[in-house]
């Protein structure tokens, strides 16, 4: 096919849940002047156009061809995506004749940090390992480019080739078009009881690490829903036979507890029957709460919560794998355009040293609000679920206590933050009596959230919190930084 989709084009407009990507139109033309005159849309791409020659040169409908997509948002636009074939002269290529279909985007800076780019990419090469099956896709882009770098990641692009053009090292990904889910669905359905049949499936929003389906299924006994989690992204693939064997591990060792936890099902970690990796478990009543109202309520019943948790009679043979760190001295994004600098780097001295001693518990690891479930409302409000329980350790109630003391302090403000561990202590919780071991876990915990805490916020973004921006976000970890050297030294 000579033309990305030509066949196909123009395509029906693809839908997602916030946004319409369909083919460029005549009052699109004032956005793409706005994209090529941008300099920070093209701080990695030559540099901006001038505006008076952009306005001139321009015509009519930009972007009127195969393959370009206009991302729409609330009735206007807010960028673009591609597919364009690469030229044959390209040094750095996946397939020996060249000519694969390369994808690119542009946005406009007000709607960077809210996972716009993610779901129209996704999008986009979802419509086009339709209309060419099989056919990879890449991506390049300077690897000073941070953002497009953590994109091509979350897309599932993985390292073709590392080189170096216009003056700047380039970095190649490649994607692959994923299987479908028709084995991992024929893998749920063998499991159902007799007579039971799959009624409807639906994405559920807000995982970074994994896809996650809502099952809803229907027979004799009437209707109810399971949850299937699926790793598809290479990074969790590699993964996913630890992962998902330790979280089916853990379920089985929570059924009975007062812990709020799923039911498994079923696990095939390996991808022996299913399309990837998965996990098939029961759906748990409640939704998620993360706006401001009533977080000071819910944030008492997180701390009687994890303290429920922590105390979990574990015996040693059931004992989870010991922590592991997030981050480490070398490995902290330090925010480029930080005013206190010296700040994120007495922080990071801070967790050079050897971990303190500690007693050890059982971790959720991963608990704050987005893995939290709630029903009611007033007097009636309870946890009603605690999900993800992928990365639960053994290790410090200290590191638990700090992942959901960061998570809230980026969630609702430095306070909340700052407030928690005297919440969990209230509670009947103890924590390390050293101020300066517990202000290593804590920091240990903030600095791999560095330095927008994105992997929290995008999921957050797609749930409502849309003023959860990225320049909010760093202010807000900075100030919880602070404030962690001003209690505790």
């Amino acid at each position: 096919m000579a033309e990305i989709g030509s066949d196909a084009w123009p395509p029906v407009p693809i839908r997602t849940e916030r946004l319409v990507l369909r083919e460029a139109e005549a009052r699109d033309r004032a956005a793409f002047v706005e994209l090529f005159t941008s300099p920070e849309v093209n701080a990695y791409l030559g540099g901006p156009r001038a505006r008076e020659e952009c306005e001139r040169t321009l015509p009519e409908i930009p972007g009127q061809r195969p393959g370009v997509f206009v991302i729409e948002l609330d009735g206007a636009m807010i960028g673009t995506v591609e597919l364009n074939r690469r030229d044959g002269e390209r040094r750095s290529r996946v397939r020996p004749d060249a000519g694969e279909a390369e994808l690119g985007y542009l946005l406009l800076p007000e709607a960077w940090g809210y996972g716009y780019a993610a779901e129209a990419c996704a999008a986009v090469l979802g419509w086009y390992a339709e209309a060419l099956p099989g056919e990879p896709v890449v991506l390049c882009t300077q690897t000073a480019n941070a953002r497009s770098m953590r994109l091509a990641a979350k897309l599932g692009f993985t390292e073709a080739h590392r080189y170096e053009a216009w003056g700047a090292p380039q970095w190649m990904g490649v994607w692959t078009p994923p299987r479908g889910w028709g084995a991992t669905r024929a893998w749920v359905e063998k499991g159902l009881a007799e007579g039971e049949r799959i009624e409807a499936v639906a994405r559920l929003r807000g995982g970074w690490t994994s896809e996650m389906r809502r099952v809803d299924v229907c027979g004799p006994g009437g209707r109810r829903s399971l949850v299937l989690r699926s790793f598809v992204k290479p990074f969790y693939l590699r993964h996913a036979e630890g992962l998902l064997s330790r979280e089916a591990d853990v379920l089985r060792l929570l059924a009975g507890t007062d812990v709020p936890a799923a039911g498994l099902v079923a696990v095939d970690a390996v991808a022996e029957c299913c399309d990837h990796p998965s996990l098939l478990m029961s759906h748990l009543p409640g939704t998620l709460r993360l706006g401001d109202a009533g977080a000071d309520t819910r944030a008492d019943l997180l701390a009687r919560q994890l303290l429920r948790i922590h105390r979990l009679p574990v015996t040693a043979g059931d004992r989870p794998r010991a922590y592991q760190a997030w981050t480490s001295p070398e490995r902290v994004s330090v925010p480029a355009e930080t005013e206190r600098p010296e700040l994120w780097q007495r922080a990071v001295d801070v967790i050079r040293r050897e971990p303190p001693a500690y007693q050890g518990s059982f971790l959720h690891r991963d608990f704050h609000p987005g893995n939290v479930l709630f029903t009611g409302d007033g007097d009636s409000l309870r946890i009603s679920g605690v999900v993800d329980w992928v990365e639960t350790s053994w290790g410090p109630v200290d590191l638990d206590v700090a992942h959901c003391s960061t998570a809230l302090a980026l969630l609702h403000g430095v306070s909340a933050g700052m407030d928690f561990a005297d919440r969990y202590a209230a509670a009947g919780g103890v924590l390390t009596a050293d101020r300066a071991d517990h202000l290593y876990w804590r920091l240990l915990d903030a600095l791999a959230f560095a330095p927008d805490g994105e992997k929290v916020a995008v999921p957050w973004r797609e749930t409502g919190r849309a003023d959860l921006t990225p320049a909010l976000l760093t202010g807000r970890l900075e100030g919880y930084l602070y404030a962690l050297f001003d209690r505790y030294g």
